[in-house]
């Protein structure tokens, strides 16, 4: 079985106009840019057989009147189907049109989608953030905000789409203006909390205001390969990309788990079954669980020293050998449901705490028998064990099944 724990290494940098360590999960995978000065943005490339936009123009980057980005008329294509997002590329600057080219043409990759990505501010907090074009890129979210025709051209429209955990984190809500910080500063509306399927992505805007914003042009790629070995094809790209730029293989879309021996020299001696995991694995991820007790909630953390819910969670299991999902509406989809009168240990505990998006699965918590359960709750808390209250929120209870 491949290994499903490697990361890319991490490159990081001293803050300037062009230098930022971005973060996908717990791993720094590309050195990017900050938004850069108008006098200091990288040549605007042109997608092939198109003539360049003129300097000046809104699609240069220049920001429009009044400092408010110009609406898009452009009307967003439906939703034809949806693609998983399996490697993620993201460079200091513009990927030149040959290396993007050549990386359609590796075995194994089904689609490429080239996005503009940057580290910048929204009302003073820092973010991670993507500049996509809303037709093309919904069919990698998540299908539930793929779906969405308002959401995608709400953002065509000049709109500025965050996830659910960063809004509810920094206090905003969709409807609202927010200060974002690129080039220029300016008021932009908020549209409904979005899931981009890419951890450690904060939030979209479309490619257009993404210029407006100082962003670079097609610096980032998110590739599409369900049929190969995204591990593999991680080498492969090391040898295309240009020096500096980093690779990251994402977290499997669709709830899909994988089984192998588990490290630190562990034995699991029963089988794992279409009904679960064997109670040895269990134990192994718990006692993983409890040994991080006490540890902040940091947001998008996924490894010792800073968890969120979803993070302790992939993390534990990954000690006993399961390869989750990274984020929490992915590991709702890793098993079978099971009312709570029959949870066991090891089962995962699922609520849906977005008001704007009733059926959207936001929070996860590791339960571990007799009514009590482990859980990295929220911002200003720690990893802890505590009884178990499901609330009006409760979403259920998930067992974990393995392909075996």
């Amino acid at each position: 079985m491949r290994e499903a724990d490697r990361q890319a290494r991490s490159l990081t940098g001293r803050r300037s106009a062009w230098v930022a360590t971005f973060l996908v999960g717990a791993a720094a995978v590309a050195v990017l840019p900050q938004p850069a000065a108008a006098d200091q943005r990288e040549p605007v490339v042109a997608p092939a057989g198109q003539p360049a936009p003129a300097p000046g123009s809104a699609a240069e980057g220049t920001p429009a009147p009044n400092g408010t980005p110009s609406p898009s008329a452009t009307e967003v294509a439906p939703l034809d189907e949806t693609r998983s997002a399996d490697l993620f590329v993201a460079a200091q600057r513009s990927l030149p049109s040959d290396v993007v080219a050549e990386i359609r043409e590796l075995d194994g990759v089904d689609e490429v989608e080239q996005v503009d990505a940057a580290r910048l501010r929204i009302d003073g907090e820092e973010l991670s953030l993507l500049g996509v074009e809303p037709s093309a890129f919904r069919a990698y979210a998540p299908t539930e905000h793929a779906e969405s025709d308002e959401l995608w051209q709400g953002l065509a429209e000049g709109q500025i789409a965050v996830t659910e955990d960063f809004g509810a984190e920094h206090e905003l809500e969709p409807g609202a203006d927010a200060a974002v910080e690129g080039a220029t500063t300016r008021e932009v509306p908020l549209a409904e909390y979005a899931e981009t399927g890419l951890a450690g992505i904060d939030a979209m805007v479309s490619a257009e205001l993404s210029r407006q914003l100082g962003l670079p042009e097609g610096n980032a790629l998110v590739i599409s390969a369900p049929r190969g070995d995204a591990f593999a094809l991680k080498e492969e790209l090391a040898e295309i990309l240009p020096e500096g730029a980093g690779v990251q293989v994402l977290p499997g879309g669709g709830g899909d788990v994988e089984v192998e021996e588990p490290g630190g020299g562990a034995e699991v001696r029963e089988t794992d079954t279409a009904d679960g995991l064997s109670s040895e694995r269990i134990e192994i991820a718990i006692e993983a669980a409890e040994s991080q007790l006490g540890t902040p909630y940091v947001w998008g953390g996924a490894a010792p020293g800073a968890f969120d819910c979803s993070g302790i969670v992939q993390w534990a299991y990954r000690q006993a050998g399961v390869m989750m999902p990274r984020v929490t509406h992915q590991q709702w989809e890793t098993g079978v449901q099971v009312s709570y009168e029959d949870a066991r240990r090891g089962d995962l505990i699922f609520w849906r705490h977005d008001p704007a998006r009733p059926n959207y699965i936001s929070h996860v918590a590791l339960y571990l028998g007799e009514g009590m359960m482990l859980e990295s709750p929220r911002t200003g808390d720690v990893v802890k064990i505590r009884e178990v209250e499901l609330g009006p929120n409760f979403a259920g209870i998930v067992r974990i099944t393995p392909q075996v």
